[in-house]
């Protein structure tokens, strides 16, 4: 179907939106009869261009995307592989923290199982970040900054990887607090977690010039310079890869909250009702 419907917010017109997904929209009271439409040029009511169309137009329109549906089911074993690799991220980091110390952190960052964690994580991640980028969307959010295969293509590119996912993140979370007034909501949680994300990657920068500037060839457990540099650095780039782990974990669980609760009620989250997972 053409995008050919603007609906009014506001005082403002939001959109294109397809006759289907006004339907939609219609039918899970994300919107009501009253509402203004604008159709070729032309203000109406809802109501008004619902009588105006056949109604095997009105039924064919009723179709629901298997699309939705099937983004929505795979939602929920997304979240299972990110909260079980989470929990495997921190039980390495802690492991590395507390029972070999000496070895420091690029023990910790060359080891097998944290490379093989950190893929793992990368890929669920993506896939999630494509699909919940997806949800908004179709949820009606318009005019968002990103798409949703540019949302995950930002983690990869040097330099706007600093800040690029923050922005896609952040207007995920947005828009699934609310789609059509997204800009105006609140991301607290995300602006926490990424500057998190900034302080590991400030300590984790200077831990490498430092070894850089010593410009040492001996091994770590040779050179007191070395041992004292890797002392200094080990405990909070740990600790801050901790914080940042249930950080994540946070922030994909309150997208995840408030994306089920549109889904299975047709409208935004309360402010009322929302929690730490639904911030």
């Amino acid at each position: 179907m053409n995008r050919e419907y603007y609906l009014v917010w506001n005082g403002t017109s939001q959109g294109p939106y397809t006759l289907q997904e006004i339907v939609v929209m219609l039918e899970r009271n994300q919107i009501s009869a009253s509402h203004e439409v604008i159709h070729q040029g032309r203000k109406m009511l809802v109501s008004e261009l619902m009588q105006s169309l056949p109604p095997d137009i009105i039924a064919a329109s009723r179709y629901v995307p298997a699309y939705t549906e099937t983004y929505y089911y795979l939602l929920e074993p997304l979240l299972f592989g990110v909260t079980a690799l989470t929990f495997i991220n921190i039980c390495v980091t802690v492991l590395s923290l507390f029972v070999t110390p000496m070895a420091g952190v690029m023990q910790c960052l060359t080891s097998p199982l944290h490379i093989l964690c950190y893929i793992g994580y990368m890929v669920v991640f993506c896939i999630w970040v494509y699909r919940v980028h997806l949800n908004a969307r179709f949820f009606g959010a318009t005019d968002l900054y990103f798409t949703p295969a540019w949302a995950v293509a930002g983690w990869f590119i040097p330099v706007l990887s600093y800040f690029w996912p923050f922005m896609a993140v952040k207007e995920i979370s947005q828009a699934s607090k609310d789609p059509h007034n997204w800009r105006n909501q609140s991301a607290t949680l995300v602006n926490v977690w990424w500057g998190f994300f900034i302080l590991m990657c400030v300590i984790g920068i200077s831990y490498v010039v430092s070894f850089f500037l010593l410009n040492s060839s001996k091994n770590i457990f040779q050179d007191p310079a070395l041992m004292r540099i890797n002392q200094i650095y080990s405990i909070p780039l740990n600790v801050f890869n901790i914080m940042f782990s249930l950080l994540t974990w946070l922030v994909i669980r309150s997208i995840h909250t408030h994306q089920s609760y549109l889904i299975k009620n047709g409208k935004p989250m309360p402010a009322e009702a929302r929690n730490i997972l639904s911030m």
